[in-house]
């Protein structure tokens, strides 16, 4: 029973490390597919393959030296190589995050034959579960902006942290041998498909289910320690228990995936905990032979990276079936393959030494709900103040990664802030803003930015709902209301409007990259924006001033600010395709700012719109509100943000009151 303990820890501190790669490479792979995507593809091939074949070497050294020690330096060598990425940059920045992503895949693979060798697939993914909560935990605790891109001392701790617990758990089980053969792999690497996607992502949670962090920490990890107790007591449970499970499991997913909001929060859990349940039934010990343990390592491999691929693919582009489908059938399939296992599997007394470990996450729950809401999530008093004549300004933030041509490549999520914070906005229009995403290093940036800033926020998404638009404001708007995107007119089209000081202020990208109509997307913008009275738009049009998308626009009575602006000057690769356009209203002091945290510029203007009045009677003055402490936290912001509402007329859109 005590090993089963100790590969609990190690199994658990492996997929730890994995999923921060994981999330670390995703920005990497980002830059690669532009502009072409078959490199990134590549890439991918690579880490995968790569990852299977370290494992399935490594296990064949192992038999001539120390099993245990072999694990051991694999987990350790792993860990210890993460301290390099914040040194590094360009070529050297990609090549090592990839290949520590591909090492982290090789040591989960390996301490999962471990945890499988010395109990169970229970064991297995229990310690899987357990590891994926603490990841939660240190999401919740860097805001989502992982350690890998930070440049203050969080950022070196929470490596140094799990640096420290892979060293620490591998010499623990050095003497412990793994399961020479195992099967139902492709089930376990189903699994942590879901656990990447969804289960173990705040920016998923926050972004599907329209909640604040601190709401998304309870629901995710209360689902992963849920997974983790069914999983202990999975070859305990009795058959028809197990078979209702997987079918709740399978309605679960469904919602989940599938219905935004409140729906998909309550489903999490559920969804998140059957899943784990059946991955546990399905991983076991086996006959075998070495060909056969090569071919388990590409299974797990393909079952893990393929969704993900694919739904990353999906976000950003048209494919012929919505990944969201494909991911619902994939749960199917992990489902229906548990209950064929249901009456060949052995029973056993539940795992020891679980509900303590439960016990601590939950301590760790409520701890971070606490910290999290209190910190950055209250709510904040505006000044009554009307503005006649706010500043504008609309910014394409590249899903929060700088591209390496256009700086140091990595997530820049502190940089937008800083630039933000710098550059004050009455009303500031965001396009590809990221929640979630792997290809922008899972950040979520509606939640970053509204806790660093202490805005009012409201966002809606695109394509799907972890990628969009939002928008800011210096005091509260109202009337939110989003443009979903029309398959036919591509996926990116789509757009986010707020009534700000009695006027209309739209977030907008127009991309005609993927063979859709960009004029057929202006003339549903105008189409949409037909309100009566002042209008601004902001946005990423795909093309220049001269083209005949932004003539749909200008025959229906807008104005470009600075139009007589050079070619190139409002764009980092040399092509001006952003905006800011008006209709009844004056725009002036058109100016551009000069930051490279994007592959496009943030443009500002002063908006005149003629009118006056009072900011909506329930606000209350408060001159200083906002105003920033010296109490440090992990994300460098001292003070709290204002809640977050839903508004029914966007899907979904967050806005501060």
């Amino acid at each position: 029973m005590t090993d089963v303990r100790r590969a609990l820890g190690l199994i658990a501190v492996a997929s730890w490390l994995l999923i921060d790669s994981l999330r670390t490479a995703g920005p990497l792979l980002l830059d690669l597919s532009e502009p072409n995507t078959a490199t990134a593809l590549i890439a991918i091939v690579a880490v995968g393959a790569g990852g299977a074949a370290v494992a399935w070497l490594a296990s064949m050294a192992a038999q001539f030296f120390s099993q245990g020690g072999t694990v051991w330096f694999l987990l350790g060598i792993t860990a210890i190589a993460r301290f390099s990425l914040p040194l590094l940059d360009g070529g050297w920045l990609i090549g090592a995050g990839l290949y520590i992503a591909a090492l982290a895949i090789a040591t989960v693979i390996m301490c999962a034959r471990v945890a499988v060798g010395n109990g169970s697939g229970a064991t297995l993914v229990t310690g899987t579960a357990l590891g994926a909560a603490a990841a939660v935990a240190e999401q919740a605790l860097l805001r989502t902006f992982d350690a890998a891109w930070r440049t203050d001392v969080w950022g070196w701790v929470a490596i140094g942290v799990v640096a420290v617990l892979a060293l620490v758990n591998g010499w623990r089980c050095h003497d412990l041998t793994p399961a020479k053969h195992t099967r139902g792999w492709w089930g376990y690497g189903l699994y942590w498909a879901f656990l990447m996607y969804a289960f173990a992502n705040l920016g998923y949670v926050t972004s599907q289910a329209s909640v604040r962090m601190s709401v998304a920490v309870v629901f995710s990890m209360v689902g992963l320690l849920l997974a983790a107790r069914l999983a202990s007591a999975a070859i305990a449970m009795k058959g028809p228990v197990h078979i209702a499970l997987v079918v709740i499991g399978v309605a679960a997913l469904a919602v989940l995936l599938s219905v935004p909001g409140l729906a998909a929060l309550i489903a999490l859990p559920i969804a998140s905990a059957t899943s784990g349940l059946a991955a546990a039934l399905m991983m076991r010990a086996d006959k075998g032979s070495a060909a056969r343990s090569l071919g388990a390592s590409f299974a797990f491999v393909a079952a893990m990276l393929g969704p993900l691929v694919i739904a990353e693919i999906d976000r950003l582009s048209v494919t012929p079936v919505r990944h969201g489908i494909l991911l619902i059938a994939v749960g199917i399939a992990l489902m229906i393959g548990t209950a064929f296992r249901v009456g060949t599997r052995h029973t056993a007394p539940a795992l020891p030494g679980v509900l303590p470990r439960l016990a601590v996450g939950a301590v760790a729950v409520g701890g971070l709900w606490w910290w999290t809401s209190a910190t950055y999530e209250q709510e904040q008093l505006y000044s009554e103040n009307f503005l006649s004549s706010p500043t504008a300004m609309s910014w394409n933030i590249h899903h929060g990664v700088t591209p390496a041509a256009q700086g140091r490549l990595g997530v820049n999520a502190q940089d937008v802030a800083h630039t933000l914070r710098d550059n004050p906005a009455d009303v500031t229009m965001l396009q590809e803003v990221d929640r979630g995403g792997l290809l922008s290093g899972g950040v979520d940036m509606v939640e970053y930015l509204a806790g660093e800033l202490q805005l009012p926020i409201s966002y809606a998404g695109a394509h799907t709902e972890q990628t969009g638009n939002a928008i800011l404001t210096s005091r509260p708007h109202s009337e939110v209301r989003a443009l979903k995107p029309d398959s036919d007119l591509g996926p990116r089209h789509g757009a986010l409007a707020v009534t700000f000081m009695g006027a209309t202020y739209a977030s907008t990208q127009i991309d005609g990259d993927d063979g859709t109509d960009p004029e057929a997307q202006a003339a549903r913008l105008v189409e949409w924006g037909t309100a009566i009275g002042p209008v601004v738009i902001g946005g990423d049009f795909g093309d220049g001033p001269d083209s005949a998308t932004l003539a749909v626009m200008l025959d229906s009575g807008y104005a470009i600010a600075a139009e007589a602006l050079p070619a190139g000057a409002a764009a980092q690769d040399g092509a001006r395709v952003d905006f800011i356009l008006g209709r009844e209203v004056v725009l002036e002091d058109f100016a551009l700012l000069d930051v490279p945290w994007s592959d496009h510029l943030p443009l500002t203007a002063h908006v005149r719109t003629g009118l006056g009045g009072d900011v909506a009677p329930h606000v209350e003055r408060d001159e200083d509100a906002g105003a920033a402490t010296s109490e440090p936290s992990p994300s460098e912001s001292a003070s709290g943000t204002p809640s977050i509402s839903e508004s029914p007329s966007a899907s979904p859109s967050p806005s501060t009151s």
